[in-house]
């Protein structure tokens, strides 16, 4: 482990996490919905010679087919940065310096750069920021872009889009600590022992403004592959896998979030489990996910409460294709009585009733 999460060494340790995936991971080779061609509306084009000019592409443009592309997970800051907006689309198509992009921006560029990949989706360069027709249109695809994506970029320790991915380190401060059995230990005498913190995963996560913020649940939910850049390693999760620098073999005694086995392990277990189900019945296994899933979700923060659902929908989409069920503002119609059921276990002072949702849903 280097110095700094931007070595070489770094770099090379997610290509390879990266390769293993994209070619021997079954389970995460599969497209969340049947759409295999599917591709966002626009998309940060930046070359495959690592040039040093990016150009916004209109993917209707491109030629037909499947297209590669990675996805960045990040925090907004307060100040002003280059977005598309109404009035730059057409300088933005002639192509910009990748150096006048956002620093979380231009490191992002340097990963797929690295990945050999040409294409990114990035929110705020993809999506018209001052044109609500725009915003509306593109909000309900948040499913597919991050679940077509390659490999979705997760700026964990970035405050903003100026902030950068990378940061330096000290290498010897987050190694795993070791015990010698004393000598009462007939046992194990002389044997050493790791010491390991079974929540080290959601730690190291959290140490990073990203972590608890809603849309960056959904969007590390649904995208295949996750690369997250913290405070002082990387950490790779995908269906199948969580690793890190410090733990290379995988997180001992962790199961992430994206174990969703059960909607979509493969296209005939999505059958069997509508078949389970019967016409629009959720199980009871895809019932305690969901559960799960959203008590994790319900703990994140927003910036807008109007968002709660929005943040969620995508997921939501997938469970409605998944079970045939009929979703209703956070719960479901065939276990409406159970998920009525639901309780807050630190109560606050309850924020004023959003507009369209009803007063017995815990949104």
């Amino acid at each position: 482990m280097d110095i700094s999460t931007s070595s070489v060494a770094s770099l090379d340790l997610a290509l390879d996490w990266y390769k293993c995936c994209f070619n021997s991971h079954s389970r995460c080779q599969i497209p969340l919905n049947e759409d295999t061609d599917w591709r966002p509306t626009r998309l940060v084009d930046i070359g495959l010679n690592r040039g040093d000019i990016w150009h916004l592409r209109t993917c209707s443009s491109l030629p037909p087919g499947p297209v590669k592309y990675v996805t960045l997970s990040y925090r907004w800051g307060s100040t002003s940065s280059l977005r598309l907006l109404q009035g730059n689309i057409d300088m933005l198509h002639q192509g910009l310096p990748i150096s006048q992009l956002p620093k979380t921006f231009q490191d992002a560029v340097s990963i797929a750069q690295h990945f050999s990949i040409q294409y990114l989706w990035i929110d705020a360069l993809c999506i018209i920021q001052d044109c609500s027709i725009d915003w509306s249109n593109e909000a309900p695809t948040m499913r597919y872009v991050y679940s077509h994506s390659t490999c979705n970029i997760a700026a964990t320790a970035a405050t903003d889009q100026d902030s950068g991915l990378f940061r330096q380190r000290n290498k010897e401060k987050h190694l795993p600590r070791t015990i010698t059995a004393p000598p009462g230990a007939l046992k194990h005498l002389g044997e050493s022992f790791v010491l390991f913190d079974k929540e080290y995963w959601n730690r190291q996560l959290a140490q990073g403004p990203l972590y608890k913020r809603g849309w960056v649940f959904q969007e590390c939910l649904l995208a295949p592959r996750v690369l997250y850049f913290t405070g002082n390693q990387i950490m790779w999760e995908c269906f199948q896998e969580t690793k890190c620098e410090r733990f290379l073999r995988g997180i001992p005694y962790h199961e992430g979030l994206k174990n969703l086995t059960i909607l979509w392990d493969s296209l005939d277990g999505r059958k069997e489990c509508k078949q389970d189900a019967g016409a629009g019945n959720m199980t009871l296994r895809i019932q305690n996910l969901w559960n799960h899933l959203l008590e994790s979700y319900s703990s994140c923060a927003l910036t807008r409460g109007e968002d709660r659902l929005p943040a969620l929908a995508g997921v939501a989409r997938l469970f409605a294709d998944t079970t045939g069920d009929e979703y209703l503002c956070g719960l479901w119609r065939s276990k409406l009585i159970e998920q009525l059921l639901w309780r807050v276990p630190r109560p606050t002072l309850r924020a004023p009733t959003q507009l369209g949702v009803p007063s017995w849903s815990w949104a």
